[in-house]
């Protein structure tokens, strides 16, 4: 999330053979389910109560350029069988209508989502998920390219600021504003930065930004340790639900598959390595950490049999 998607596929789009035909963006999760299939794919006269005309979709509308399906993952199981018929046969059938219409359209799709643990989840395809990954490009976080971080700001700056009545060189960024900046973990990536400079112009009345003109990193009602645990606890489910998936399909044959059991004795063996890791093998000082007393500890070592 805020990585630029949309900027790339309309840099795309801008330099391909393409650029001269129609580029159209559109939000697979903003729209009204009920409606999704209606805006991609059109709908005749008729066809909804009340429509007394036939009605273009956004694919027919792209046709000889580009469509962005942003949020591709948010797709409902219905249309996303449909968004494959069109992937393969490049033709588009409007709702209430029998015959397709072809075009001749680039599809760039984007996702925040997993959509490998999607499909093991039963949540999205499995053959639109490998129809849709010809070219895939993984957006890197801001965290992972610190160099960017300064020209970016200072676009951002030079754009808020810009106007009749405030010239581009009224502002300016101090070194320990620059510091602050690359301190900063910004999971929310380059759309975070842009408000966080935005908002600190604005705090900054015209003068050098610095560091405490920044609004505050952590997100409303959470510190910083806690939105970390919840990252992680989004991370756990999604690992349970790849092993669950991959558990089901090796061991479902069996008499007592008992994937309950083989779960937790996982994740209990893991826990208690990384509590006896962390205290130097302190089982005094791990037991505490995990709020067991010694005995039972020495117990649950013994069961995983990662008692030395």
């Amino acid at each position: 999330t805020g990585t630029g998607k949309e900027l790339v596929a309309r840099a795309i789009h801008k330099g391909s053979l393409r650029a001269t035909g129609p580029l159209v963006a559109v939000n697979c999760g903003a729209l009204p389910e009920h409606l999704v299939e209606s805006e991609l794919f059109g709908h005749a006269r008729g066809a909804f109560t009340g429509a007394v005309a036939d009605r273009a979709g956004l694919f027919e509308l792209a046709n000889g350029g580009t469509i962005f399906l942003d949020e591709i993952g948010e797709a409902p199981a219905d249309v996303q069988v449909k968004l494959l018929r069109v992937l393969e046969t490049g033709g588009v059938t409007r709702v209430g209508e029998a015959t397709p219409q072809i075009v001749n359209v680039r599809v760039i799709a984007a996702t925040n989502r997993n959509l490998a643990q999607g499909v093991q989840a039963g949540t999205f395809r499995e053959d639109l998920y490998h129809r849709l990954r010809v070219f895939p490009i993984t957006m890197p976080a801001l965290s992972e390219r610190p160099g960017d971080i300064e020209p970016l700001a200072q676009h951002f700056l030079a754009r808020s600021i810009r106007g009749p009545l405030q010239p581009a060189s009224s502002q300016v960024m101090s070194a320990e504003f620059l510091a602050a900046l690359r301190d900063r973990d910004w999971p929310g990536n380059v759309r975070e930065l842009k408000h966080a400079i935005e908002y600190a112009a604005v705090v900054a009345r015209r003068g050098k930004l610095r560091p405490e003109h920044l609004p505050a990193p952590d997100r409303p009602g959470t510190s910083g340790t806690a939105a970390g645990i919840e990252s992680a606890a989004r991370a756990v489910a999604a690992a349970v639900k790849e092993w669950s998936a991959a558990a089901r399909r090796e061991l479902a044959a069996l008499p007592e598959p008992d994937l309950h059991h083989r779960a937790i004795q996982l994740v209990e063996g893991t826990l208690l390595r990384e509590a006896l890791a962390h205290t130097g093998g302190n089982r005094t000082a791990a037991a505490r950490l995990l709020g067991l007393d010694r005995a039972t500890l020495r117990t649950k070592l013994r069961s995983l049999g990662i008692d030395d």
